[in-house]
């Protein structure tokens, strides 16, 4: 019962509330795979630019950070990231993949409530208008193990959802 399944019910998802009746790319103003104009890594990170990949590795203990950051440029600006990750002993190692958009955490995918596997993944979180931004992946692990992850089809979108992050009409002062 993952994200993308239209149940028309809603989930909480790593702290995040995800609509699951509304798809939210599709009705994107800007729907892109996004280029990374420059790229850094950090620990077992890379980034297969042919494949559109990114690899995150992580055992439990290793004094290096794991992560992938790329600058991206934007016309209309994002409020959306959809993925697929490919999981692998995220249970075991207790991953946890954080997103990251201007050094600011936007999104979580905690390991041990999805387990192994691919599974598919969009976030919701505040606009950030166009212009360059870096969009980066962090995976931690919190248990004995190592912990991977490959994501693919990275998608980011800008979409206005009339009344969604609006303030009730009942607190507004």
């Amino acid at each position: 019962d993952l994200i993308g399944e239209d149940s028309g019910k809603r989930k909480e998802c790593a702290g995040y509330f995800a609509w699951k009746s509304r798809p939210r790319l599709e009705g994107a103003t800007a729907d892109t795979k996004p280029v990374f104009l420059s790229v850094e890594t950090s620990g077992k990170a890379n980034y297969d630019e042919a494949r559109s990949v990114v690899r995150l590795e992580r055992a439990n203990g290793e004094k290096t950070n794991t992560w992938f950051a790329g600058t991206i440029s934007t016309q209309k600006g994002t409020n959306i990231i959809a993925f697929d990750a490919a999981l692998n002993n995220a249970s075991n190692a207790e991953a946890l993949l954080t997103i990251y958009v201007d050094a600011e955490s936007v999104a979580s995918v905690d390991g041990r409530l999805f387990g192994d596997g691919k599974h598919h993944f969009e976030f919701d979180f505040p606009a950030y208008g166009p212009g360059q931004h870096v969009l980066a992946f962090r995976l931690d692990t919190f248990s004995n193990g190592t912990a991977t992850v490959a994501l693919s089809d990275i998608r980011i979108g800008f979409n206005d959802y009339p009344g969604v992050f609006d303030v009730p009409h009942n607190l507004k002062k």
